[in-house]
């Protein structure tokens, strides 16, 4: 499955054509529900960004300490120290991934299951979908496969996709939150660090 935003480019018929050519599910995020549906919006970019912040201010700090130079004030015409710095930036990215990939690795696989991206399309495990803002009641995801009258899988029609829009700014309540979503995927994370622990302690 590809998750899209409803730009125009990604809902022209040669997209949906060619990512289910290469049997790849295309599934568009609707318009004004980003920040309720996208993984990273939801989850993943605020650890992600602190992960990096803290990596980025260490390696400036080192870099400075060792070269009397400091990164964070380089003017724009010193190209070589630009240069530098973006070199400095991109190692602190990779290891700011690494480290968000050991730390979260069961907040990633809980978001994307609690927001419906790896249930069965089906519909056989929608009850498990957790959408902040948007009643359980107004849910209705359906079986992907036998629906009629979609854009070629990108969604069951304008009027659905209205209703949706519809829901996303109304902000009805009694799901659970971002923040909860995020609570009970690192306790998840955490159960399964401790098992973890107590399995090879066992060994």
């Amino acid at each position: 499955m590809l998750v899209l935003d409803v730009v125009k480019f990604h809902s022209t018929p040669e997209v949906p054509s060619t990512l289910r050519s290469n049997n790849i599910i295309p599934s568009l995020v609707p318009a004004g529900c980003t920040s309720l549906v996208q993984p990273l919006d939801v989850a993943i970019n605020k650890p992600f960004k602190d992960i990096l912040e803290d990596i980025l201010d260490r390696r400036l700090d080192e870099y400075e300490e060792s070269h009397s130079i400091n990164l964070r004030e380089i003017p724009s015409s010193n190209t070589n120290m630009i240069a530098e710095q973006r070199v400095l930036v991109s190692w602190s990215v990779g290891e700011a991934w690494e480290t968000f990939n050991s730390r979260y690795q069961q907040l990633v696989i809980t978001t994307f299951q609690k927001l419906g991206l790896t249930l069965p399309i089906d519909g056989s495990s929608d009850q498990e979908l957790m959408v902040k803002g948007i009643k359980p009641s107004t849910l209705q995801i359906g079986d992907w496969s036998r629906q009629t009258g979609s854009r070629d899988g990108l969604g069951s029609g304008v009027e659905e996709e209205g209703q949706v829009r519809a829901q996303c700014n109304q902000g009805e309540t009694g799901l659970a939150s971002t923040a909860e979503v995020k609570e009970e995927a690192e306790e998840e994370a955490e159960e399964e660090a401790t098992d973890s622990t107590q399995y090879v302690a066992r060994f």
